[in-house]
């Protein structure tokens, strides 16, 4: 198998980062559905997702919004992150790895995965509160 080119392994990956990505655009739209329902209609329709867990504070309103927030923030960087590395191989493909473009991409996927590690952070806190759990 060739490296580059037509029916080449980065033709091939970028064809499977393209599937990835039509997973990603799928559950990237039902969280921001989620999110949108959850502040038009409110939290009292989602409370069989919440499988009983009390909250004696009475946060999950804020809590569950945070999570359902953090989905879709982590959905969005990530369908970031695979579009800018099909982008590169798409590059590669055509011959042109070593262009300037290319190091503007792979920076932007390096501060995207640094989103995605900023929204895992929050959400290792804000989610087990949302379903009655202690973040620690």
């Amino acid at each position: 198998m060739k490296l580059v080119g037509k029916y080449s392994a980065a033709s091939a990956l970028r064809w499977l980062l393209g599937f990835f990505n039509v997973f990603v655009t799928i559950g990237a739209v039902a969280v921001g559905v989620l999110l949108v329902a959850s502040m038009i209609i409110g939290v009292d329709w989602m409370e069989p997702l919440r499988d009983g867990a009390a909250d004696p504070d009475g946060n999950y309103e804020l809590t569950g919004r945070l999570t359902l927030l953090g989905g879709f923030l982590a959905c969005g960087l990530t369908w970031w992150v695979i579009n800018r590395l099909r982008r590169i191989l798409l590059s590669v493909n055509q011959g042109d790895a070593f262009e300037f473009a290319n190091v503007k991409r792979l920076q932007a996927v390096g501060f995207g995965l640094l989103g995605i590690q900023l929204t895992s952070l929050m959400l290792s806190i804000v989610a087990p509160q949302a379903i009655g759990q202690s973040a620690s």
